[in-house]
């Protein structure tokens, strides 16, 4: 019966090591192999979400490349009323232009120095005008300079009538990106 006792002992305490084996085995090989897959397997998620936002993203600018001659045109259009220089001179034949295309007369034209602006980065020049001729004319006159591709402030306008003509003193703020100076 010992024998069967001792027998059973060995069984048991070989059954332990097996046991003790495998779970050290489990421990040392297998636990950390399955850690590292989990790792692995985050941070492919993490880079598969990071993928889908970068394709998002080029699809963004794929989107904004194709609009890119509207864009340019819209900036083309906001430089031509925020010039970077004064251009005085063009601006001067632009509004003679003006007057001569709607029918009235430039009387006087004053251009102050230029001031700062209450937006950085921008400068006014404060010009004082006189123009004459008939009422619809004058209107059309002011109508045009407002309407113009230029940035102009119309901040007093005197109007004097006399008949079915007008004569009108503006004050105006040209404004100019301080860039260009």
């Amino acid at each position: 019966m010992e024998s069967r006792t001792a027998d059973r002992t060995w069984l048991l305490v070989g059954l332990a090591g097996i046991v003790a084996i495998l779970g050290l085995g489990w421990v040392l090989l297998v636990g950390p192999a399955t850690s590292a897959l989990a790792d692995q397997r985050a941070q492919t998620e993490n880079a598969e979400l990071d993928l889908d936002r970068q394709q998002t993203r080029l699809a963004q600018l794929r989107s904004q490349n194709n609009q890119l001659a509207q864009f340019q045109a819209e900036l083309a259009g906001a430089q031509e009323a925020l010039p970077a220089n004064a251009a005085q001179p063009e601006f001067l034949r632009a509004l003679q232009s003006m007057g001569t295309a709607t029918g009235v007369t430039i009387d006087n034209l004053a251009i102050s120095d230029p001031a700062p602006a209450k937006q950085p980065g921008v400068v006014t020049l404060p010009i004082t005008m006189s123009v004459t001729g008939p009422t619809a004319d004058t209107e059309a006159f002011l109508n045009r300079l407002q309407a113009a591709g230029r940035a102009v402030l119309v901040g007093q306008v005197n109007s004097t009538v006399q008949g079915s003509r007008t004569s009108m003193t503006l004050s105006l703020q040209a404004f100019v990106s301080q860039a260009g100076g």
